[in-house]
């Protein structure tokens, strides 16, 4: 009777589970269901997939060498290249199939989670839990919706496999099963290197819940005499146990380090000092703290103060001492709690601004395994009695959790949408932000796009007023001055860029043409003259330093700079035609004809070519000839005949 009884108790335990299983499951779908409708977006999305040509060759002995020898985006991640070359494979430029993989990819970390929760712990529903403040939190909407962060989603998959082979090596020790948790942890540092400090996440899980420093927390509590030595014999084995995993993550740190310095985007301490540097990542992680427990007011971009009032960093500082201490304090009786805040505070710490990477004070993304340490104190912390209470336990609990999941999962749609287009974006984070010169430099972007020109200016405008230095947003303003035929508006944006950074190819190559399209032409020689010095082997700047020279009349020195041009990119039917021109110019007809007729093989759909070319042979009295290419010009110009 006992064994029937338990043998029902199981199976209703286990029916519990797959219940929750697919109740969270079914949320995650509803939440994220709208993504497949998404666009891609100029956020860092070009970077990784619109506009890089390795990702967009797919799968190919190419793009799989390419993804491990570049750190193009600042980072060394070869297996998060791969999978978006996997997904464009699949699906092209279709945006729907990315998200579709980031959706997977998340459900996937989530259920991952709960088996290496379970396996240590042996509490399945209280991992259940913690899963599902994984899968359904606002604050990881952002890793989730994101293209660009396949990374995140990506590297977490890896980060709970590393933990599940781990515990599965604490269980039978062996070569075999540690050297799969040391491949999942390579796996994760290559997917994103902010998985740098599992060696130290490991030692926690040592500590609770695998107990492998004694079984009642001895090597915390004494550290002197005959029982600190038997505690630092405890320790030390472990300790040893991480060299490999200490070994990857220093060298993986140092290598992220290097890459990031390589992109200009750390930081330099004379513009933010360590003073500022600390304070940005105590109150970084109060913050984050608030918004887990009141998740609103959540923003792509939160743009850095540069300093923080003292008041706030003082009680951002006083939460975690407080938290700290009582978190200590309670090691014995409740080891879950020093467990999940230390994880929470050492995970953040690659990306809590103390090493400052780009212009934000915080980012929604950086999250998204940190949480589970505070997940954990949460729900471990819940009471036994009353969770197990046949009267009270076994109604309110369930329906208090299902109905704080559903809370979570209605916050988290509505911050879904926000990351509908760039529209949506950075309209929002205009709404929970201040001076977010980025949002205003990003939506700037997007009504450009839309055709809203007045708009775009206004918020371009609102960009640098908040921060004069910032490139992008100058840059951005001179591209709308030029599409509105405003080209000396657009050439003093490009001079701004310049004043900042003086080797900004782009602003360089920009001021140029529009100094020549505004009739600046000693001034646009001067320019692509002064840009020929430092890229001689850019095809378009003898292309535009031609151009300038047949407006100054020396047809000759603009053949020259052509000739230069074709050398350099001989496949391009437009540097022929420019040739020819210049030939013409200069009385060498022959020559001309063979450069329009190099043109046309190359491009036959060019209809300046041909119509250049039927006005030369009806001159040499080939009517028939030019005809055709009249004809063809015509055709060309009113879209009766496809390219």
């Amino acid at each position: 009777m006992i064994n029937v009884k338990n043998r029902l108790s199981r199976e209703n335990y286990f029916n519990k589970q797959i219940s929750l299983i697919i109740f969270i499951t079914v949320l995650v779908l509803a939440i994220y269901w709208p993504v497949q409708d998404f666009s891609f977006l100029a956020y860092d999305d070009p970077v990784y997939v619109t506009e890089n040509v390795m990702v967009q060759k797919g799968i190919s002995r190419e793009g799989l060498a390419w993804a491990f020898k570049t750190t193009e985006a600042g980072f060394w991640h070869p297996l998060t290249w791969i999978s978006l070359m996997a997904d464009y494979e699949l699906y092209k430029l279709n945006p729907a199939g990315y998200h579709w993989t980031n959706l997977l990819l998340h459900l996937l970390a989530t259920f991952l989670l709960f088996r290496a929760l379970q396996a240590m712990t042996g509490a399945g529903t209280r991992s259940l839990v913690v899963a599902a403040l994984f899968a359904l939190h606002p604050l990881h909407v952002e890793s989730v919706a994101w293209i660009a962060e396949r990374k995140d989603v990506l590297s977490a998959c890896f980060w709970m496999l590393t933990i599940y082979a781990y515990v599965n090596y604490v269980r039978k020790p062996g070569y075999g099963r540690y050297g799969l948790a040391l491949l999942f942890f390579v796996m994760g540092l290559m997917s994103k290197p902010m998985l740098v400090t599992m060696p130290f996440i490991l030692l926690l899980l040592d500590f609770w819940p695998l107990g492998r420093f004694t079984g009642a927390g001895g090597a915390i509590a004494s550290l002197k005499g005959d029982a600190g030595r038997e505690n630092f014999n405890r320790v030390y084995p472990l300790l040893l146990e991480k060299v490999p995993l200490f070994l990857l993550a220093i060298v993986f740190g140092i290598l992220t380090l290097w890459t990031e310095s390589g992109f200009q985007a750390l930081a330099p301490t004379d513009a933010l000092p360590w003073p500022d540097r600390l304070a940005t990542a105590v109150v970084a992680a109060a913050t984050y703290l608030g918004k887990t427990f009141w998740p609103t007011g959540l923003a792509a971009f939160y743009p850095h103060p540069g300093g923080w009032p003292g008041l706030v960093t003082a009680g951002a500082a006083a939460l975690h001492i407080l938290l700290t201490l009582l978190a200590f304090r309670m090691y014995r009786s409740r080891p879950w709690l020093i467990v999940g805040w230390l994880w929470y505070l050492i995970t953040l710490l690659p990306v809590s601004g103390i090493i400052q990477v780009g212009s934000h004070a915080m980012a929604d993304r950086y999250t998204y395994i940190p949480l589970i340490g505070i997940f954990i104190m949460s729900v471990w912390s819940f009471p036994r009695k009353i969770m197990h209470n046949a009267g009270f336990g076994r109604s309110v609990v369930p329906a208090g959790v299902a109905f704080l999941l559903l809370l979570l999962s209605w916050r988290a749609s509505i911050q879904v949408q926000y990351w509908r287009n760039d529209g949506t974006l950075f309209r929002h984070a205009l709404e929970v932000t201040t001076d977010n010169y980025l949002a205003h430099s990003g939506l700037g972007a997007y009504l450009i796009r839309q055709g809203q020109d007045d708009a775009a200016l206004y918020h371009l405008n609102q960009a640098v007023a908040i921060r004069p230095d910032y490139a992008p947003a100058w840059f951005k303003r001179g591209l709308l001055f030029a599409k509105q035929g405003r080209y000396m508006e657009a050439a003093a944006s490009f001079k701004q860029i310049l004043k900042e950074a003086p080797r900004h190819g782009d602003a360089r190559k920009q001021l140029a043409w529009n100094l020549l399209l505004a009739g600046e032409t000693d001034a646009a020689i001067v320019q692509l003259r002064e840009l020929l010095n430092d890229e001689p082997g850019d095809a378009s700047l003898f292309n535009h330093l031609g151009i300038a020279l047949m407006k100054k009349g020396a047809y000759p020195e603009a053949g020259d700079a052509f000739r230069k041009a074709l050398e350099l990119s001989p496949g391009h039917a437009g540097y022929h035609h420019n040739l020819a021109t210049a030939l013409l110019a200069a009385g060498n007809e022959e020559e001309a004809i063979r450069n329009l007729r190099q043109a046309l093989a190359l491009k036959p759909d060019y209809a300046a070519a041909h119509e250049r070319l039927a006005a030369l042979l009806r001159k040499r009295g080939e009517n028939s000839a030019a005809a055709i290419h009249e004809k063809t010009a015509g055709q060309i110009r009113t879209g009766n005949e496809s390219p």
